[in-house]
């Protein structure tokens, strides 16, 4: 018999349930569920799936009208502060679920200002290492896209962030 490891049952014995809001998307619905049956069969958790259209759910996430939430977001630029900066306390455009570190705060700010690069990246890791010891979030997974390219086709840039590809240097052979 499986045990949980969390116990599911508030004091009077009833279960505890857990809303878990996403895009109404067929991948956001696949990974939901994944977590509905993996909560449920390792931590004795129930989990309500609650996915919703793509505004809907964004409405949510900004009026705080959530429990727990998958959210996507993908690197605007070659930076780890393009994922770091949305979660400093203050920052009410990103950081829906109101983490709130001193710690972290001073960190990202640092390192914002931080001119040395090298320092600039030992304060990027530790406020990354601080941002998971804390788990406030937690990253499940990357997207990634494969592509098929002809042989004839050269200068073809394709990026790990931003738009999918860079035609400027592309030529035909």
């Amino acid at each position: 018999m499986n045990t949980p490891l969390y116990h599911n049952r508030n004091r009077s014995g009833s279960n505890i349930g857990v809303k878990l809001t996403s895009d109404d998307t067929n991948l956001a619905i696949l990974t939901t569920k994944f977590i509905q049956i993996q909560w449920k069969q390792n931590l004795g958790i129930d989990i309500e799936v609650e996915p919703l259209p793509f505004a809907q759910r964004v409405k949510n996430m900004q009026e705080n009208n959530f429990e727990a939430m998958i959210a996507l977001w993908g690197a605007d630029y070659n930076d780890p502060m393009t994922f770091l900066d949305m979660w400093v306390s203050d920052n009410e455009s990103f950081n829906y679920m109101q983490y709130n570190s001193k710690a972290y705060d001073d960190l990202v700010k640092a390192a914002d200002k931080e001119v040395d690069l090298a320092k600039r990246s030992e304060l990027l890791v530790d406020a990354e290492k601080q941002l998971m010891a804390d788990m406030p979030m937690a990253p499940l997974y990357y997207r990634t896209r494969t592509f098929v390219k002809r042989t004839s086709i050269h200068g073809l840039i394709m990026p790990s962030m931003s738009k999918e590809w860079e035609l400027k240097w592309v030529s035909i052979h």
